[in-house]
C-alpha cells in the first residue's frame, strides 16, 4: 500500500490480483485488475520479496506500480483517479534482470528501480521515464550485493540505498548526482546492526531515518561541503576533493578546472569508503577518515613544472601513513587536522557526544584526550577551523556556538561561549573582520567572527565572545559562502548574485556598502571578466556581481588570488576573476611597490591602467624609476602612456568601497588640496593636468636611464600628453637625423635600419600623417618634410612642385609662404616684416594681408619700432577706417591722433563726434584752428547729440560754456533734476528769477510725481505677494497629497485671496507689460526724466522704449504672469524683486526732500517721506517671502537627493552655491540715511 502526498488516498495491490483506490475514509474509488489475463500474481523470482511495490509522484497526480509477470517486472503507471497511463518497456530484452523495487522522483521526472547483468555480474539503479521509457542508470559499486530499497529525499537530490552485501550484513549508501555522474558520497554499516527499513523525511529534506533490527532508530543529517584546502600559505593550490565511494578525485582549481567527473588526479582507499576528507592548515596534508576504524594522511597535492614543459597535474597524491582507530572509535566523525601529526573529531554515543583528539603515531592513532561536548538530547553538530588562525568552533543543534582550546600538551580541552545562533546551521566558518587574523589565546580578546548559513538561506554574523548578542543577518537569501582569508567573505544568493564582503573593514561598514548595492538600483554591477567600462553617470559597484542562476560557490583561490570557482545547477564548473577581487589584488600589489604584477594583472584584465597612478599618486611618482625598471618593455610602457587620461579613476570606475579607514587622507589635506586648485595665480596640482604631469616625468626618467632604449617612450610622452608636444617630438627626429648625418648614417643603403627612420615610422602610427606633415613644414626643415610625405601615402605629386617652389625662395619668404599655407598669419606677417625689401614687401604683401585678415593690432606691435614711421603711419591709418566700419568710433579717433600728423585731424575729430565724446571733439577743433562759426556749428552739433543720449549736466555744459546759450543749458538741468546746478547757473548769470520761474514747479512736479508712483507701486506689490502665497500654498498641499486639502479656489476666497483681488486686473501678464518696465528703470518708481549722473543718478544716454510684446531680452524665454501659467511663481518672484527700492532710489528721494523743502514745499515733502517709509516697511516685509524656498514636488526632491549623494559638499560651498540661500543674503532692502531730521 502507499499514501499519496496529500494523504488523501491510498492504493492497495490486494492478493486478489485487484488494484484498489480508497479515500482517507476508507471509501473506495476504484477497483481494478492488476495483471489482466494472468491470474497467478506472485512468483517467485531471484529477488527477496516478489510482492508489488508502488510510489507515487511528489504532486500526487501519478502513482506507479511494479508487478511481475511471467518472470519479467513490469511497471504500470496510473493516474489519479485510477486510470492507467502507460506500460514501462521490457528491459529482459537487453539482458537486465530488473527487481519489482520501484521509487518515483518527488520532482516527476524519473522512476528508479534496480536490475543486474547476469553476465557481467555488472548491477545497477536504472531510471525510467513516465512514460515508461528508460531513460539512464549507474552502476553499483558491489556488484554481488542485492538493493533491498530505493529512495528518493524530498528535494529530489539524493538517493538512498538499502544494500544487502553478504547475509547479516546490510549497508545504506546515499548518492548524489552532477553533470550526469551519479557519486557515493556516504555509506553506513551501524556497527553491524542490520538495517530493515529507511525513510527521508518529508519537511527536512535532507534528514534521513533507519530502523534496524534491533528496534533502533538512527537518524542522519547530510550537508553537502565542499573540501578545499584553505590558509594562505606559499603552496596553496586551493585543492578541492570530491568524495567518490572509494576514491577522492582532486583538482588544484588555482591552475585548472576540468569539468565534473573529470578531475586533475584521483586516490582510491578501496575496499573501504571514504567518509571525510580535511587539508592540514599550513602545509595541504590530506587526511581521510575511512568507514572503518581508520584514517589515512596522503602528501599535499603538488603538480610538476618544468621549464619549458606543460606542467602536469595528474600526479596522485603519496600515501604518508595509514593509521588504526581502535573499534569503539569507528564513527568517529568531523575530522579535523590540528597539525601534521595531530586531528581532532567527533564521537557519537547514544548518550553524549565527546570532541577526542588523536595523535597519528606509527600506525595507529592513538587517543590523548577525551572531552564531553554535548550531553542527549543535544548533539554536536560540526566543527569549524579557522585555517589560518588555528581557531577551532564547535557548533551545536541548539544554534549555540562554543571555541574549542586545547592546552599545549594535548592533555585537556576546554569550551568557551561563542556565540548563539537563532538556529543551527549546518555551515558554519570564522573569519576576523577589521583586523587581520592572529591566533586567539582568550576569547574575549578575538577579532574573529562567526560566519554561518542556515537550512532557510539567512547568512549570519557574530563577533566571537558575544554570545549575548544578535548576530548580524547579512543576507536572507544566501545560498553558499567561501571565505578568502585575510581579504574577504564571499556569497551567492537565490536572486542569482555574488555579493562581496571585505575583511579588513567591520560587519558594520559592509552592511552599509551592502544596504547601499541593494537600494541604488541604478548603480551598475560588474557583470565581465575582471572589470570593463564605467557606465556613463554611474559608478562600478564592485559589492555585487550577476552570476548564473542557482550558482554556489566551489572555491576562492586562496592568497589572494582572483579565481572564483562556481558550480552551476546542472553540475559544470565555471571559472571568474570578479572585478573586486582583481582590482583588490592590484591594489595591494602597488601599495608594495610591485609595479611588474600590477602592471601584468591589469593588462590581462583589461582594467584601466590610470588605476597604477590613480591610486596613490605620490607614491607612484616618488617611485616613477622603479616602475619603469620593473615594467622595462618598451611596448608596455607605450601601453601604459596610451591609457593615460584626466580623470581620476578611483573616484569614478574602480571607487574604492572597502578602502581602510586608516588609509584616507586627514581632512585638512584634502580640503587644501581642493581649495589650491580655485585660487588664481597658484600652480594647477597635478590632478588638474595628470597626463601632463607623467609624461613629462616619465620622460626626464628615459632620459636619465637610456634615451636610445626608450626612444619610442619619449616621444609618446611628448604625443600623448595634453597638449601634445608633437613638434617636440620632431625636433628629437630632426636632431637625430642631424646626428646621424653627421655620421654618415643617411646613405641610401642605411636609411631604412637607422635610429631616426624608424622613430619617424613609430611617430606617424601615433600621429595623423597630415598632421605631422603640416608640423614638420612648419618648422621649416624641408629635408624632414620630405621625409615625413615619404613615409606617407600622399601622391609624390602633390608635394614634390609645391617643396620645389619653396626651395627656390629667400628664407624668409620662404617661410612666409609655409605659414600662409599652413595658415598661421601672425607668424606670416612677423616672417615677412624680415623679408628684403621692406617697402617693395610692405606693399605687395603686408598690407594685402593685414587687410584681409584683420592683422591691423599684430601689424602695429611688429613695426611699432620700425625705422620707417611711415609704414606705422599707415597701419594706424588703415585700422582706423576699419574701426569706423565697425562703428568703434573712440578707438578710430584715438589711432588717427597716435599717428601725430595733422592730416588725420578731421577723421579724429569726427570720430570724437560720432562717439560723444566732446571734449576730443572740441580739442581737435582748437588743433585745426576752425573760425569761431565753426566751433559754434560744432558745439551746437554736440549739444544736441548730448541730450538726445541723455547725458543732460555735460549738455547743459556745452551750452553754457561753449555756446553761452543760458536758457538751454538751465532747460537741461532742469530735465534732469540736477537742482543744485540749476539754482548755480542762475545764479552765477544773475538770473534769480528763472529759479521762481522753471525751477522751483519742476521741483514740485517732480514730488507729485514721485508719490502717485509710490502708491501705484504698493498696489501692485501688494496683490503680487498675495498672489505668491497662495501658489506657494497650493503647490505644497499638491506635493503632500493632503486628505481634505483646500482647493486654489478656496485659499484665493480667503484673506489673502481677497486682498489680490481687491487691486484692479487679475495679476495678469497683460497687466504687467506696461507699467513694470518703467519701475524696474527706477528701482520702484517711474521718474519723469532724467537721473542725477553726478549724484549716482542715471546718467549716460537712455534707454530706447520697446515694441510691445517685445519686452524681453533676446534668447531669453518670456515668463508668463497668467493665473495657472507653469511659471507663474517665478514670473511673481521675479517681478518683486525687480520692484524692491535699491539705494540710488532712497538717495534720488532725500535729495528731492531737500529740495522741497529749500522751496517752500513742506507739506508735499511730508507726505512723500511718509508714502515712501510705507513701500519700505511693504517691501521689507516681503524679504522673507522672497527669500524663503519654494516647496518642493516628489520629483524634484529626488533628484535633489540624487545630488546630495553624489556632490563635493566643499565645492558647492565655495564654487556652487545653492542659488536660493544666497540670494536671501542679497535680498534685502538697504537702509540709507536717505529721511530728513526735519519731518520726522
Amino acid at each position: 500500500m502507499a499514501w499519496s502526498p496529500d494523504y488523501e488516498i491510498v492504493v492497495f495491490a490486494t492478493r486478489a490480483n485487484t488494484l484498489l483506490m480508497m479515500t482517507q475514509d476508507w471509501d473506495p474509488i476504484t477497483e481494478q485488475p492488476l495483471i489482466p489475463n494472468n491470474p497467478e500474481l506472485f512468483e517467485k523470482t531471484q529477488f527477496d520479496s516478489s510482492a508489488p511495490r508502488i510510489s507515487w509522484r511528489g504532486d500526487g497526480q501519478f502513482f506507479v506500480v511494479s508487478s511481475i509477470e511471467n518472470g519479467v517486472t513490469v511497471f504500470r503507471t496510473y493516474e489519479r483517479s485510477g486510470k492507467l497511463h502507460s506500460r514501462s518497456e521490457d528491459v529482459s530484452k537487453s539482458g537486465v534482470q530488473q527487481s519489482n523495487l520501484v521509487s518515483w522522483k518527488p520532482s516527476g521526472e524519473l522512476i528508479a528501480s534496480s536490475g543486474r547483468h547476469p553476465g557481467s555480474g555488472r548491477h545497477e539503479i536504472i531510471f525510467f521515464e513516465r512514460n515508461g521509457l528508460r531513460h539512464g542508470e549507474f552502476a553499483l559499486r558491489d556488484p554481488e550485493a542485492t538493493v533491498l530499497d530505493i529512495q528518493w529525499n524530498a528535494a529530489s537530490e539524493l538517493i538512498a540505498l538499502l544494500l544487502e552485501l553478504a547475509p547479516a550484513k546490510r549497508v545504506v549508501q546515499v548518492w548524489y548526482t552532477k553533470n550526469y555522474h551519479w557519486y557515493l558520497k556516504q555509506e553506513f554499516n551501524f556497527a553491524g546492526k542490520e538495517a530493515t527499513c529507511i525513510r527521508w523525511d518529508e519537511e527536512r529534506a535532507n534528514v534521513l531515518s533507519v530502523a534496524c533490527a534491533a528496534g533502533d532508530v538512527s537518524v542522519l543529517e547530510f550537508a553537502l561541503f565542499v573540501d578545499v584546502s584553505q590558509g594562505n600559505y606559499e603552496k596553496n593550490e586551493s585543492v578541492v576533493a570530491m568524495i567518490d565511494g572509494s576514491k577522492i578525485q582532486f583538482t588544484p582549481t588555482r591552475r585548472v578546472v576540468p569539468p565534473p567527473p573529470f578531475a586533475s588526479t584521483e586516490v582510491s582507499i578501496a575496499p573501504e569508503r571514504v567518509s571525510s576528507v580535511d587539508f592540514a592548515p599550513h602545509s595541504g596534508a590530506i587526511a581521510v577518515k575511512h568507514t572503518g576504524a581508520k584514517i589515512s594522511v596522503f602528501e599535499p597535492y603538488a603538480a610538476k613544472f618544468e621549464t619549458g614543459k606543460p606542467p602536469i597535474y595528474n600526479i596522485a597524491p603519496k600515501l604518508r601513513g595509514a593509521f588504526t582507530l581502535e573499534a569503539e572509535f569507528a564513527e568517529l566523525r568531523s575530522v579535523q587536522f590540528l597539525d601534521e601529526q595531530h586531528v581532532i573529531g567527533v564521537i557519537s554515543t547514544p548518550d553524549q557526544d565527546d570532541l577526542a583528539i588523536f595523535a597519528l603515531v606509527g600506525s595507529e592513532a592513538k587517543l590523548l584526550c577525551r572531552s564531553k561536548a554535548a550531553k542527549h538530547p543535544a548533539r554536536l553538530l560540526a566543527l569549524a577551523q579557522n585555517k589560518d588562525s588555528a581557531s577551532l568552533y564547535a557548533e551545536f543543534d541548539n544554534g549555540h556556538v562554543s571555541q574549542v582550546f586545547i592546552t599545549p600538551d594535548w592533555s585537556s580541552i576546554r569550551l568557551a561561549a561563542a556565540g548563539q545562533l537563532p538556529a543551527p546551521c549546518p555551515w558554519i566558518a570564522s573569519a576576523a573582520f577589521g583586523d587581520s587574523a592572529h591566533p586567539v589565546n582568550d576569547i574575549m580578546d578575538s577579532d574573529e567572527h562567526i560566519i554561518a548559513l542556515s537550512e532557510r538561506n539567512k547568512l549570519y554574523v557574530q563577533r566571537v565572545g558575544s554570545p549575548e548578542s544578535n548576530p548580524t543577518v547579512v543576507s536572507q537569501e544566501c545560498n553558499s559562502f567561501a571565505v578568502q582569508g585575510g581579504a574577504f567573505l564571499l556569497f551567492t544568493t537565490v536572486s542569482h548574485t555574488l555579493r562581496f564582503m571585505s575583511l579588513q573593514r567591520t560587519v558594520e561598514e559592509n552592511m552599509e556598502i551592502l544596504a547601499a548595492a541593494a537600494t541604488n538600483k541604478n548603480a551598475p554591477k560588474s557583470t565581465s571578466k575582471g572589470g570593463g567600462a564605467s557606465t556613463a553617470g554611474g559608478n562600478w559597484n564592485d559589492s555585487i556581481r550577476e552570476v548564473e542562476q542557482g550558482s554556489i560557490l566551489i572555491s576562492v583561490v586562496a592568497n589572494q588570488g582572483t579565481r572564483v570557482v562556481l558550480q552551476m545547477p546542472r553540475g559544470n564548473l565555471e571559472t571568474i576573476e570578479p572585478r573586486a577581487l582583481v582590482v583588490s589584488q592590484v591594489r595591494r600589489a602597488l601599495d608594495k611597490i610591485d609595479y611588474q604584477s600590477a602592471f601584468v594583472a591589469a593588462r590581462k584584465h583589461r582594467l584601466d591602467l590610470n588605476l597604477l597612478y590613480d591610486h596613490n599618486p605620490e607614491l607612484f611618482m616618488a617611485n616613477l624609476e622603479t616602475f619603469v625598471k620593473q615594467v622595462a618593455d618598451v611596448d608596455y610602457l607605450n601601453l601604459f602612456i596610451s591609457a593615460l587620461t584626466k580623470e581620476d579613476v578611483t573616484r569614478t570606475i574602480f571607487v574604492d568601497l572597502w578602502r581602510d579607514p586608516k588609509a584616507k587622507e586627514p581632512q585638512e589635506v584634502v580640503i587644501k588640496r581642493k581649495l589650491r586648485s580655485l585660487k588664481l595665480g597658484k600652480a594647477p596640482p597635478v590632478t588638474d593636468n595628470k597626463v601632463s604631469h607623467i609624461c613629462d616625468a616619465l620622460r626626464a626618467v628615459f632620459q636619465r636611464l637610456d634615451a636610445n632604449k626608450y626612444l619610442l617612450s619619449i616621444l609618446t610622452t611628448y604625443v600623448l600628453r595634453d597638449p601634445p608636444q608633437t613638434e617636440e617630438a620632431l625636433k628629437l627626429i630632426q636632431r637625430l637625423r642631424q646626428q646621424e648625418q653627421a655620421q654618415g648614417l643617411m646613405s641610401q643603403e642605411t636609411t631604412a635600419g637607422n635610429t631616426a627612420d624608424k622613430a619617424l615610422k613609430y611617430l606617424i602610427f601615433l600621429v595623423d600623417v597630415n598632421t605631422l606633415y603640416n608640423i614638420a613644414l612648419g618648422m621649416y626643415d624641408l629635408d624632414l618634410v620630405l621625409a615625413v610625405a615619404q613615409k606617407s601615402q600622399k601622391d609624390p605629386r602633390e608635394y614634390l612642385p609645391f617643396l620645389a617652389d619653396l626651395q627656390k625662395q629667400e628664407k624668409f619668404v620662404q617661410r612666409f609662404k609655409i605659414d600662409l599655407h599652413l595658415k598661421r598669419f601672425e607668424k606670416a606677417l612677423e616672417s615677412i616684416a624680415q623679408a628684403e625689401p621692406q617697402e617693395l614687401h610692405f606693399k605687395e604683401k603686408v598690407i594685402p594681408l593685414v587687410e584681409d585678415r584683420k592683422l591691423f593690432p599684430k601689424a602695429i606691435e611688429i613695426y611699432y619700432n620700425n625705422s620707417n614711421k611711415l609704414f606705422l603711419t599707415t597701419l594706424y591709418d588703415l585700422y582706423a577706417k576699419y574701426l569706423m566700419q565697425e562703428r568703434h568710433y573712440g578707438q578710430a579717433a584715438m589711432c588717427w591722433r597716435a599717428t601725430g600728423s595733422a592730416e588725420y585731424l578731421p577723421q579724429a575729430m569726427n570720430a570724437y563726434k560720432k562717439h560723444g565724446d566732446w571734449r576730443g571733439a572740441i580739442s581737435c577743433a582748437f588743433d585745426l584752428k576752425l573760425d569761431e562759426a565753426a566751433r559754434n556749428e560744432l558745439g551746437q552739433e554736440l549739444a544736441s547729440q548730448l541730450v538726445m543720449q541723455f547725458r543732460l549736466e555735460d549738455a547743459a555744459q556745452v551750452y553754457e560754456t561753449f555756446l553761452n546759450n543760458f536758457d538751454e543749458a538751465l532747460s537741461a538741468l532742469v530735465q534732469g533734476q540736477y537742482w543744485e546746478q540749476a539754482v548755480l547757473l542762475c545764479s552765477r548769470h544773475g538770473k534769480q528769477d528763472k529759479v521762481n520761474q522753471i525751477v522751483r514747479p519742476a521741483v514740485l512736479e517732480a514730488g507729485e510725481t514721485y508719490m502717485r508712483d509710490f502708491a501705484e507701486t504698493i498696489v501692485k506689490f501688494t496683490k503680487y505677494h498675495n498672489r505668491l502665497i497662495v501658489v506657494r500654498a497650493n503647490k505644497y498641499i499638491q506635493s503632500q497629497q493632503l486628505p481634505n486639502a483646500p482647493t486654489e479656489a478656496e485659499i484665493e476666497g480667503s484673506e489673502t485671496g481677497s486682498i489680490y483681488s481687491a487691486g484692479s486686473g487679475s495679476g495678469s501678464e497683460s497687466e504687467s507689460a506696461g507699467d513694470d518696465a518703467a519701475s524696474r528703470r527706477s528701482g520702484g518708481s517711474r521718474q519723469r526724466g532724467g537721473g542725477r549722473g553726478g549724484r549716482g543718478g542715471r546718467g549716460g544716454k537712455p534707454k530706447r522704449p520697446r515694441a510691445p510684446g517685445n519686452d524681453q531680452p533676446v534668447g531669453k524665454k518670456k515668463l508668463s504672469g497668467r493665473k495657472g501659467a507653469p511659471h507663474e511663481e517665478e514670473f511673481l518672484v521675479t517681478e518683486m524683486m525687480a520692484m524692491l527700492p535699491n539705494t540710488k532710489l532712497q538717495d534720488d528721494v532725500r535729495y528731492l526732500l531737500r529740495q522741497l523743502i529749500i522751496f517752500g514745499f513742506r507739506d508735499v515733502a511730508t507726505q512723500l517721506q511718509k508714502r515712501f517709509s510705507e513701500w519700505l516697511d511693504a517691501a521689507t516685509k516681503a524679504v522673507p517671502l522672497l527669500a524663503t524656498l519654494s516647496p518642493k514636488t516628489r520629483e524634484e526632491k529626488e533628484v535633489e537627493e540624487q545630488y546630495r549623494r553624489t556632490r563635493d559638499e566643499l565645492l558647492d560651498a565655495v564654487v556652487n552655491p545653492v542659488t536660493l540661500p544666497m540670494v536671501s543674503a542679497q535680498l534685502q532692502v538697504p537702509k540709507t540715511s536717505w529721511e530728513l531730521d526735519l519731518l520726522k
